[in-house]
This record gives structure tokens, sequence and C-alpha cells, in this order.
């Protein structure tokens, strides 16, 4: 077991894990957007996703869809495969994002050492580990670092096949 981090170093390396595995998600649901809209072959009057309120209807596309990571990673690796398999991103984030979302922390006071567990579904009334993590300095700095390469990977291939959205200003 390693040195327990500081409730506020905790907090900050969280917050920066899960805005970063957000914004892949954002830079892979637009990459798939203008993919979407390419092979359509139709010019489509681009949605202002800033603007939009509760009660908005849009139309269903790359961006809006329920389309989850492991979809998403999925699809950009299909389209990214043939033309550099260097710029696939790993599916292990998937596994990281669901134990973020659906896990528990294992800590019996706030500033002790943090274990993210995940469980399976109930069968025969037992429950399977499915990831177990020490959420220690390293372990976030790793995932942040692997979540921040998939964002590289997504806007140098965006740049490679021509995508407006990924051209610098």
């Amino acid at each position: 077991m390693s040195t327990p981090q500081k409730h506020d170093e905790y907090a900050l390396n969280l917050g920066k894990l899960v805005s970063t595995l957000q914004s892949l998600e954002f830079c892979l649901r637009a990459f798939l957007l203008e993919v979407e809209t390419h092979n359509s072959g139709q010019a489509q009057n681009p949605t202002n996703y800033q603007q939009l309120k509760v009660g908005d209807r849009v139309v269903v596309d790359a961006f809006t869809n329920y389309d989850n990571l492991s979809n998403l990673i999925e699809k950009y690796n299909k389209v990214l495969l043939p033309v550099d398999p260097k710029l696939t991103i790993s599916k292990s984030l998937v596994g990281i994002r669901d134990a973020l979302a659906h896990g528990r922390i294992a800590s019996f006071i706030p500033l002790g050492n943090m274990n993210l567990l995940k469980f399976s579904k109930p069968q025969n009334n037992q429950v399977e580990v499915t990831y177990s993590a020490d959420l220690n300095t390293v372990w976030f700095k790793d995932n942040i670092k692997i979540a921040l390469d998939g964002i590289k990977n997504v806007v140098a291939a965006g740049k490679r096949l021509g995508m407006n959205i990924f051209s610098d200003p």
C-alpha cells in the first residue's frame, strides 16, 4: 500500500482525470460527427451545442446519440485502423471510466488509503470484483496520461484526415 494522498490532492487528481475523460469523449464525438457528415455527402446545418437548453430537440447524430465510451472508441478505432493504427485508442480507458462512474471507494477515513472497487451484477447471491485499484498519485498520473494521449491521438487523426474542427484557428 502506498502513502495516502491528502484530501485536496485526491480531489484535484480525481477532477483532472474525470475532466480529461470527458474531454476525450467530446473529441471522439466531434471526430465521429465529422466522419458522419463527410460520409453523408450532404452539407448539414451545424448545431450550436453550447446554446442548447432543457426542452430543445435536436437530430440524433454522433454527438447526441446514446453511445457509451466503449462504442465511441470502437467506432473511432474502426476509422483509424486502416489509416494509422498508432492513432487508435486503448479500450482500457473504458474500465477506468466505468469504475469511476459505478464503483465504490473503500476507505474508512477521508484521508486514508482510497481503494476503488467495482463489482459485477449479482449471480447466485454473489458478486465478482471486476476492478480494484489503489487511488494513489501514480495511478492518477498514469491514467490521466492515457486519457490525454487518447485526446492527442484524436486531434492528430482529425488533422491527418483534414477535418476542419481540428485545424488551428
